[in-house]
């Protein structure tokens, strides 16, 4: 009786802000209803056979029903603003198109948001005045948007993040988890509870120091206005026997500090080559994912052909030397410039002007600068198709993991 009488509460109505969140909150309360397949296929219900029964009708009818019922569901839940952009639309698949246009934009688009994000993610790291719960939450926002558009993202790609860019003072911890457990394996949040222990416990021994210090000269304060202008017997002048004890006692307190910063000093040398050979690991596990490739990518948003691998290179002029302009406005530099052969379905392809940027991981061809040298660049049904200057097809790229990359 539960589950009969279950009424799924709408989404917020859809003002034109947070259309990412709206879209998959919208997605799910059609679900609810049996209803998203009606707005993702938009396919008409077959016709009825001759004498059809009872049952046959009703059920035709109701699949009939169910898109106006998604239509409805739509309409409802878009202010009157954004109502009047799609009251023309008579199915729910070109009505939630025509949004998810508008305020998605193109695959283009999204792509080119998910480059982005993509460089947010690589650039984030810790900041010192910052806790490790607010460095995750950082990191999430980023992970959460790129995910909203589609894209996988990974529990252990985030671990390995948050392990790499941590400061110096969670080596000992780092070093302690990696004796204990397979940080290969570990959940993003049991990582974050056990450094934020160590935080906890840090600040805890910081507050219990500065608390002792306070008391200690509270008692001296004390005591100096309880005896003041008393005379006693330490007022009395003493013998140079004292004073050199305290000197030896001053020498062996000095030693043993020494020793214990020495003994410090190699305790952190030792957890530094723990971590470092931790993160060596984890670069060799990733590179054996991700093995070096010849292929290229088809990219808008770099600003030239480029490429990391000098062998690659039919003729290369490395006098040439520039820089090129990333995200947040920083530049990086150019080691030279030349001509490459590129493997193509109807035969090699020299393409020129091709920079060589050693800082980047991947083959990168510029889609601006094929238009300028007279090229064709058309995008359709998951493919992209490239034309020579002539009006021959060169080649044919078929999207693959929401890129197009060129074999």
């Amino acid at each position: 009786m539960a589950s009969s009488s279950f009424s799924p509460t709408a989404p917020p109505v859809f003002n034109g802000e947070g259309d990412h969140i709206w879209v998959v909150k919208m997605k799910t309360y059609l679900q609810a209803f049996d209803l998203w397949e009606v707005v993702n296929s938009d396919v008409e219900p077959a016709p009825l056979k001759a004498n059809p029964t009872m049952a046959q009708i009703s059920q035709h009818a109701n699949e009939r029903t169910k898109r106006h019922k998604a239509v409805s569901c739509i309409q409802n839940c878009v202010s009157d603003v954004i109502f009047t952009r799609i009251m023309a639309y008579e199915t729910p698949k070109q009505a939630w198109d025509r949004l998810n246009e508008e305020f998605q934009g193109t695959k283009r688009t999204r792509q080119q948001q998910l480059l982005n994000l993509r460089r947010d993610f690589e650039n984030l790291k810790m900041k010192e005045e910052e806790t490790v719960k607010q460095y995750s939450d950082r990191i999430m926002t980023v992970v959460n948007s790129i995910r909203l558009l589609g894209e996988q993202f990974n529990e252990v790609r985030i671990v390995e993040k948050v392990i790499s860019t941590l400061p110096d003072r969670y080596e000992a911890k780092i070093s302690s988890l990696e004796d204990s457990r397979d940080l290969t394996n570990i959940s993003l949040m049991e990582l974050i509870n056990a450094l934020y222990a160590q935080e906890q416990r840090r600040a805890s021994r910081l507050e219990e120091h500065k608390k002792g210090a306070f008391q200690a000269k509270t008692k001296t304060g004390s005591n100096s206005s309880t005896y003041k202008d008393k005379k006693t017997w330490r007022d009395k002048p003493k013998s140079d026997a004292p004073r050199r004890r305290d000197h030896h006692v001053g020498i062996t307190k000095s030693l043993v500090i020494q020793k214990l910063i020495a003994g410090l000093d190699h305790m952190c040398s030792a957890n530094t080559a723990k971590r470092w050979a931790m993160l060596k690991r984890f670069a060799k596990a990733k590179a054996n994912q991700e093995k070096p490739t010849k292929r290229w990518l088809i990219d808008s948003g770099c600003t030239n052909h480029m490429t990391p691998d000098t062998t690659v290179f039919k003729s290369i002029d490395k006098s040439f030397k520039t820089k090129v302009k990333v995200r947040n406005c920083h530049f990086i530099k150019a080691e030279g410039k030349g001509d490459v052969l590129i493997s193509t379905p109807t035969g090699n392809k020299l393409v020129s002007n091709v920079l060589l940027v050693l800082e980047i991981d991947r083959n990168l061809l510029n889609i601006a600068q094929l238009l300028e040298k007279g090229y064709t660049v058309v995008f359709k049904d998951k493919e992209c198709q490239i034309s020579d200057p002539c009006g021959s097809k060169l080649m044919t790229v078929a999207m693959t993991d929401k890129s197009f990359v060129v074999d």
